[in-house]
């Protein structure tokens, strides 16, 4: 092992230092810079969850008082109001799908199936979860299906739904089938969402129960 003086190891420091100095500096910067940039994200990210969470909370009691007050104009205004807020300042939170949700369900009270179909599958083609997509696909299918845009329903029902969404995909099925009238086709759907269904839907199961009875012919 080599002994060096005090005066020797100075310079060969001070050597090292003019050869690797800049990118010790260099990285040490880039580390801190991306520890301040990561905790100013998070802070950035949980402040905006923390404001759109205000907003839907705004639009669940507004809906809250609406369904008290249904023909309030005013009630119905909030609502909207609420609503447009977290989709236009609130769009990279997944509140603004349920903004979304709500004015499609506006728009279908007014008949503006066109707005909600649009409203509806922009959710679908980019849901900020994969429940929330198939529940928008779902809602607009039926949208489509009430607007009598029979093709556009179809499209829209020609997917690889999961397990857990197999009853409504049939269900819908069968109510595209029966505006079309192809009842022999409704029924078999019908039976299919009924097996399909999970036996604690009881009251959506009747639902369909009732679908598939008034396709019998009377006698």
């Amino acid at each position: 092992m080599t002994d060096y003086s005090e005066e020797e190891q100075v310079e060969r420091l001070r050597k090292w230092w003019e050869q690797n100095g800049t990118s010790v500096v260099l990285a040490i910067v880039l580390s801190v810079s991306g520890l301040l940039g990561w905790r100013y994200w998070q802070s950035s990210t949980q402040e905006k969850a923390e404001a759109a969470s205000v907003v839907y909370q705004q639009l669940t009691e507004a809906m809250d008082q609406a369904r008290a007050v249904p023909d309030s104009a005013e009630q119905a205004e909030q609502v909207q109001a609420a609503a447009e807020k977290l989709v236009s300042e609130h769009g990279s939170t997944s509140y603004a799908d349920y903004g979304r949700f709500t004015l499609a369900k506006l728009a279908v009270e007014d008949r503006d199936y066109a707005g909600a179909a649009v409203l509806l599958r922009e959710v679908m083609d980019s849901p900020s979860t994969k429940a929330i997509g198939w529940t928008a696909r779902a809602r607009l299918a039926r949208v489509l299906l009430q607007s009598a845009d029979l093709d556009g329903a179809e499209q829209v029902l020609n997917a690889s739904w999961p397990e857990s969404w197999q009853g409504q995909a049939f269900e819908l099925r069968g109510d595209l089938a029966r505006a079309r009238g192809d009842l022999e086709a409704a029924r078999a759907a019908y039976q299919s969402a009924l097996t399909a269904l999970e036996e604690d839907g009881a009251g959506h199961r009747e639902l369909v129960q009732m679908k598939l009875d008034d396709l019998v012919p009377a006698s």
